[in-house]
C-alpha cells in the first residue's frame, strides 16, 4: 500500500521524532522509528535527495546515511517552523 500510494509524490516529507530509545555499550540515544527511516531512504531513492525533507525533532539522532537529505530542525511543534519549511520549499523550487 506505501509503495502504490508513494509512486504517485512529487516531494516528501519525513517527520522524524524521538519514539525508540536505542541503548547500546556506546551510549543511549533516541531515533525515528525504523520504518519512518526505511521509507525516508526510499524516497530519496526514488525521488533524489533534493526531493525530500526531514523534519527533525529536538532529541532525535539522525544517521549519516541522511546528510545531504534537506532538514529542518524544531523543538515541540513542526508548526513553529512553517516559515522556515515555507523558504526552503522556495528555494528548492518546489513552490
Amino acid at each position: 500500500k506505501f509503495e502504490e500510494n508513494a509512486r504517485d509524490c512529487t516531494f516528501a516529507f519525513a517527520l522524524f521524532t524521538p519514539d525508540d530509545l536505542v541503548d547500546k555499550s556506546e551510549g543511549r540515544y533516541h531515533q525515528a522509528r525504523p520504518n519512518v527511516m526505511f521509507e525516508t531512504g526510499w524516497f530519496v531513492g526514488r525521488l533524489g535527495k533534493e526531493r525530500v525533507m526531514i523534519l527533525l525533532k529536538e532529541g532525535t539522532k539522525i544517521h549519516s546515511d541522511f546528510d545531504g537529505v534537506s532538514r529542518v530542525q524544531y523543538k515541540e511543534d513542526v508548526n513553529d517552523v512553517f516559515l522556515q519549511i515555507q523558504t526552503e520549499l522556495k528555494e528548492l523550487g518546489v513552490i
